[in-house]
């Protein structure tokens, strides 16, 4: 379309469209901006953690939603393939990470991974947290300020706004 600036395209995800997104910016430079809202990062550090409930992860990687190959000691090549943060020297997208600490489904530890290996590779990487939130953001108040932040960042990067405070300076409360 020839209304459609193609260096100005934005990606989004949350959940398994959160790890989505992860991935598609370590093999594509067609996004301008990128935010993944709870994905999973490293397949090996999920596959080997505990749901809420007690169970393991790994019945989703071998049967459930992931069908990989066997298990990671059959198929490890597949894990490492899958994982994005394996894969962080490749990313040229800025990217915006929500995970929060009372995530049950997606450890809060797979936006840490992935933001310190962004972080540690020179990439530009945020991540935003918000204290007593799970898997999605239920609380108005968190929700909409990840929509402020998340238009802000969007904007910043698709619309050339100025960068906000929080991006130059981080937030510290």
């Amino acid at each position: 379309m020839p209304f459609i600036d193609k260096t100005k395209i934005g990606l989004e995800g949350h959940s398994f469209g959160g790890y989505e997104t992860n991935y598609l910016v370590t093999g594509s430079g067609m996004f301008a901006a990128a935010c993944a809202g709870a994905g999973v990062s490293n397949f090996i550090t999920h596959y080997g953690s505990i749901m809420r409930d007690g169970n393991s992860r790994q019945s989703t990687y071998e049967k459930g939603q992931l069908r990989l190959d066997g298990s990671l000691w059959q198929a490890p090549e597949e894990y490492i393939k899958n994982s994005p943060v394996f894969k962080v020297n490749n990313i040229t997208t800025p990217i915006l990470l929500m995970n929060n600490k009372g995530d049950g489904s997606v450890p809060f530890d797979q936006g840490v991974e992935m933001l310190t290996a962004l972080r540690r590779s020179g990439k530009k990487a945020w991540m935003l947290q918000y204290d007593g939130e799970d898997h999605s953001l239920g609380d108005e108040k968190a929700a909409m300020d990840f929509t402020i932040r998340l238009t802000q960042f969007f904007d910043h990067y698709l619309k050339d706004a100025r960068a906000p405070e929080w991006m130059q300076d981080g937030i510290n409360n």
